[in-house]
């Protein structure tokens, strides 16, 4: 018998182990988990309030924020629980844990939230699957982007769709609201790629489709067509305004201040909205008569490059525009005054003007308001603003020194500079998401304090820190604090390198750096768990100095009355000060004591306070008492609803924000679609849900018509009067 060489048997061994690694492979993968059969179907959120909260598992992924995620490591736990992480396109990974309770219904947990009920339907609610003969012909065609490439997004054909140049089979149409219009859910696949598409907000020329956890780009069905839905497209084509002069144009100067609008169907030029009356052109340059009820006048424009022209009142005194921002870090500008303490208050009138474009005078929502931090008396004061029917608005109210002031409008909210004896003029470009644009007193001061603001948009902040306040030593919150607006000060510096900001807007944007640091300093308590004690001491606020609270300069912050009462609420200080601002009945027994009379209208406006107050006793004092008891909660769930507010589109904000408060149900829903990392704890929608059905919609509609427009002016008028004496008052109590 031949012996084997050393050789031959080391190949065996090889082959052998080879053999044996397949093998045991080959079982692993026989033995691969997956989730049970009865797992895979439409399920229906345990939400009790009939809107959608649906969920699609789907044989191959789990259905996230209008996408699908692939299963990843299924594993069923010693519990009876299956485990799994799942993943999108671009490789964001979720973990989720599943419990079967039946055939008909499971509890499932995403990442660290918390277990969720879900009932299995055979069709997600108020919904039906559908074929593809019985989607609308308005839907089935070629869409374009309105990102200003016109690109070609989708083609939808009989038993496909073309995405972006690649073609996906599709699986299954489901009919969301069939009674209405309704939106589509297209489940799509390319072998394993899978795409979710929701079609929505539909018509034959516009619609939206929400993918990949976007809500809902815009897409239009011509490339001629405008990038924003309109109404009146056949005006819009058959325009003869010229396209290459249509847009909003900006200074070339680097100021990147903004200086007129030319659009299909008029013009907005020296605060006032132009028809055109001709146009002509000659030898490539054109020659516009704009005119108006006011009368008329010329504007002569040649096109430019890369998106410029130039525009002047005679063709001799042409200047270059743009409609892009351009950078340049080296532009002066002339009467740069930065505020000064000696010339900060007066009392006036400030004036808040402008245009909405595409503002819908059919629509619900007629009117908007603006909220103004009183400093004197600690109050917000509101004023209605009227919306006529072409956008145009103006309002006047009571203003004692420059101040950033908060303006509500339908679908849009902004904050803007004003000044006593001033005009803060705006023009709203409701059609683009960037179309903010001011001239007039704070042209200058507003465009730049606009362009500032994502550096203040840090929602990772309040996921890492705000919201685990409670993992973080007093010590340790204050390092994290520091660090954010250290990162915030980089920022800015950044931008001064690379492009103009006014000397006077990065005055007040340090200002709002500054005070948002101190206000987040002494927010610790108010973010904490904990109720039953407080950690901030008098030796953790040693860095309060006299020259921050001393700083007259910091009433043009939007931080500085967020930061009195932090304040004004910081237990080491509760036990000096009860009151910082008086209140009406609070003032008038102060006017009392000083022995000044008050007028014929002061003395009826007490009586009727008083009057209110006690027939209103009982609904007062829940409210009060309510506030009292869940002011942390209810400063919380404030803070978190304007964070989510700034990453909403127009459309979504108006879903949300309507007459009767904020949609809760569907502003959740919203946040999960976009992944947002802030979340609502339970506490925060519980105290809202309670907020709300706190009075008896008759003692709500008693203290609404009290507090009216005219209760605001009396008001005003009467703590106006007696300013002084408010002052002295804070500074006796407060600062001293």
């Amino acid at each position: 018998m031949n012996k084997t060489t050393p050789l031959l048997r080391k190949a065996a061994t090889c082959f052998f182990i080879l053999f044996v690694s397949l093998g045991i492979a080959q079982d692993t993968n026989s033995s691969k988990t997956e989730l049970p059969e009865t797992v895979f179907g439409e399920w229906q959120g345990n939400t009790g309030n009939g809107e959608y909260n649906g969920l699609l598992i789907h044989h191959d992924f789990i259905e996230f924020g209008y996408r699908p995620f692939m299963y990843r490591n299924i594993r069923k736990e010693p519990n009876g629980i299956f485990a799994f992480e799942a993943m999108d396109r671009q490789e964001n990974v979720q973990r989720y844990e599943l419990e079967i309770l039946a055939k008909d219904s499971i509890k499932l947990k995403r990442g660290d939230g918390n277990f969720q009920l879900f009932v299995k339907h055979e069709n997600p609610l108020q919904a039906k699957r559908v074929t593809m003969a019985e989607v609308p012909d308005e839907i089935k065609k070629t869409w374009f982007t309105t990102d200003g490439e016109n690109n070609t997004e989708f083609k939808l054909e009989p038993e496909q769709i073309v995405f972006r140049d690649k073609a996906y089979t599709i699986e299954e149409v489901v009919h969301f609201r069939p009674n209405e219009t309704g939106e589509y859910r297209f489940i799509v696949k390319n072998g394993k790629d899978y795409r979710m598409f929701y079609f929505k907000n539909w018509d034959e020329h516009y619609l939206q489709v929400g993918f990949n956890g976007g809500f809902g780009e815009l897409y239009k069905a011509n490339k001629d067509y405008p990038d924003y839905r309109i109404n009146d497209i056949e005006e819009y084509l058959a325009s003869k305004f010229p396209q290459e002069l249509r847009g909003d144009w900006l200074k070339g100067d680097g100021s990147n201040a903004w200086a007129f609008s030319f659009y299909y169907d008029y013009a907005v030029l020296d605060k006032e909205i132009w028809g055109y009356k001709t146009v002509d052109k000659s030898n490539g340059a054109y020659k516009i008569i704009l005119e108006n009820e006011t009368g008329k006048t010329t504007v002569y424009a040649k096109q430019g490059k890369n998106k410029t022209a130039k525009f002047g009142d005679s063709p001799q005194t042409l200047k270059t525009y743009t409609l892009n921002t351009l950078n340049k870090p080296g532009f002066t500008l002339t009467n740069d005054v930065v505020y000064k303490e000696d010339e900060l208050f007066k009392i006036d009138s400030a004036t808040y003007s402008g245009i909405i474009r595409g503002f819908n005078p059919q629509g619900k929502e007629k009117t908007g308001m603006v909220y103004v931090n009183n400093v004197f008396t600690g109050n917000q004061d509101s004023y209605l603003i009227k919306i006529q029917d072409d956008g145009s608005f103006s309002v006047k109210f009571p203003s004692y020194h420059p101040q950033q002031v908060y303006v509500r409008f339908p679908s849009y909210n902004i904050s803007v500079m004003v000044e006593p004896g001033k005009e803060t003029w705006q023009l709203i470009n409701a059609h683009k998401p960037e179309g903010i644009y001011f001239t007039g007193d704070f042209a200058q001061l507003n465009t730049d304090l606009m362009s500032l603001v994502f550096i203040k948009r840090d929602f990772s902040f309040y996921n890492k820190v705000l919201s685990r306040v409670d993992q973080f030593s007093l010590a340790a919150y204050k390092k994290e604090c520091i660090s954010q607006y250290d990162r915030q000060v980089k920022k800015r510096d950044s931008v001064l390198k690379t492009r103009f900001i006014s000397d006077k807007a990065l005055q007040v944007f340090n200002l709002d750096l500054d005070y948002g640091l101190y206000e987040y300093l002494l927010s610790y308590d108010i973010y904490s768990k904990d109720r039953n004690s407080s950690k901030i001491n008098s030796a953790y606020m040693s860095f309060l100095t006299p020259k921050i609270y001393d700083n007259k300069l910091a009433v043009v912050s939007s931080a500085y009355k967020s930061f009195i009462n932090r304040l004004r609420f910081v237990p080491p200080m509760l036990g000096e000060i009860s009151v910082v601002h008086p209140n009406v009945l609070e003032l008038a027994k102060i006017l009392e004591s000083k022995n000044i009379a008050l007028t014929k209208e002061e003395k009826e406006f007490v009586f009727e306070h008083k009057n209110f107050r006690k027939e209103n006793a009982a609904s007062l004092e829940k409210q009060e008492q309510f506030g009292k008891e869940n002011q942390e909660v209810l400063r919380s769930y404030s803070l978190k609803l304007g964070e989510v507010f700034q990453k909403l589109t127009d459309a979504e904000r108006a879903e949300v924000f309507g007459v009767d408060g904020v949609n809760l149900d569907l502003l959740q829903e919203i946040m999960d679609n976009k992944d947002l990392e802030i979340a609502f704890t339970s506490e925060e929608i519980a105290v809202q849900k309670a907020q709300k059905n706190l009075l008896t919609e008759e003692e709500q509609d008693r203290i609404t018509a009290y507090y009216s427009n005219d209760y605001s002016a009396k008001n005003q008028e009467f703590t106006k009067n007696h300013k002084d004496v408010i002052i002295a008052f804070v500074q006796r109590v407060f600062l001293l």
